[in-house]
């Protein structure tokens, strides 16, 4: 996508969202009805039914919530945003935003990035980690635990008790063993070293005129990346470690050891493939959210509860289906609603409506 291919038209603007997820397809009312997109001087949700005929605003409920700006502008920013063109004059030039507007804008969260470019930057390394980092992870997971449980099928079990069919070296498990551990301490040596460095840089990046909102945010994503990767690498060496208990208790065995010992195995591998995931989904905060989110319908689901969420088709990847339920009063400076008492902060700090109206 480049620039010339942007939408021009609010209604464009509309139809563009609603195809990348930000914004719903289609609504049901407070008493299920089926609602119709109404767009005018303002654009709302109209229920169907002449009897009802309740309205929603269209950025109710979703990202736009709060924000009087016209749609077809912030799809431009996000636009000029993930390529790094939100400098305060660009903006003021050729957007018609406020510098205070800017910098509220400017606190999105990464994954926007997703939405024009498809992939996330990470400019440390200069890598790009394509967005379904999440799926490939659980296939490598699922390879690791078929890899350790086929080490344990060349064997034959008769009357509780495992006996191998070819021959046996013992010396072999043990140096496997000592080769297994020597480098999983390496590996964890490295995840840390990771995670500190990411932490220093995020650090760094927090001072004035140091890096630009792009790497900031990138920092942070960095950061939550290598704790993922610590937690992860954590749940692999248990299971490895158990792995290994086992291998060595067949050393002292010799030639054949009882079949519990495979059970707990297979007990401690099925453990770890369902923590992988669960946390891929705790160090992701927008995977979380949506958690959250698909938990409660489901339990409203189950409780019979209605609920005025909106229906839409099965989302394109879990990147845009997060977006939905980031309200954008949640990337402003500070809570609209938080109480002070400090004269001069009440000064000098402007409304959210009023940053997003574009207001001086």
């Amino acid at each position: 996508m480049d620039i010339y291919s942007l939408p021009q038209t609010e209604e464009a603007a509309i139809e563009f969202l609603q195809a990348k997820n930000i914004l719903p397809t289609n609504k049901i009312c407070t008493n299920c009805h089926e609602m119709k997109l109404s767009i005018g001087k303002q654009v709302r949700w109209r229920c169907c039914k002449s009897t009802c005929r309740s309205e929603i605003n269209i950025r109710s409920g979703n990202w736009l919530e709060g924000s009087r700006i016209p749609i077809v502008t912030i799809v431009r920013f996000i636009y000029a945003w993930a390529f790094e063109m939100t400098s305060g004059e660009f903006c003021e030039r050729e957007m018609k935003i406020c510098p205070n507007t800017t910098i509220a804008l400017t606190r999105l969260p990464t994954q926007l990035n997703y939405i024009f470019t498809g992939v996330l930057y990470i400019d440390s390394f200069n890598l790009l980690v394509y967005g379904h980092e999440i799926a490939v992870m659980l296939l490598v997971s699922i390879a690791i635990g078929i890899y350790i449980g086929s080490e344990l099928n060349n064997s034959s079990i008769r009357n509780g008790v495992i006996t191998f069919r070819g021959s046996y070296y013992g010396l072999y498990h043990i140096i496997d063993v000592s080769l297994r551990l020597i480098i999983w301490i390496i590996c964890f040596a490295i995840f840390v070293l990771i995670l500190r460095y990411n932490q220093r840089c995020y650090a760094f990046s927090r001072l004035p005129n140091k890096h630009t909102l792009v790497q900031r945010y990138q920092f942070a994503e960095n950061v939550r990346s290598s704790k993922l990767l610590l937690a992860i690498g954590i749940i692999i060496f248990v299971c490895n470690l158990h792995f290994d208990f086992v291998m060595l208790r067949i050393a002292y065995n010799k030639d054949y050891f009882n079949v519990e010992y495979s059970q707990s195995f297979d007990f401690v591998l099925a453990l770890a493939l369902n923590a992988i995931p669960i946390a891929a989904i705790s160090f992701h905060s927008s995977m979380l959210e949506a958690f959250k989110s698909h938990l409660k319908q489901l339990t409203n689901l189950c409780t019979l509860k209605k609920t005025n969420n909106s229906i839409s088709d099965e989302p394109q990847n879990n990147i845009n289906n997060s977006i939905n339920h980031l309200p954008i009063n949640s990337i402003l400076p500070f809570p609209p609603n938080e109480s002070t008492k400090i004269v001069g902060r009440l000064k000098n700090y402007k409304s959210p409506r009023a940053l997003l109206t574009g207001q001086n």
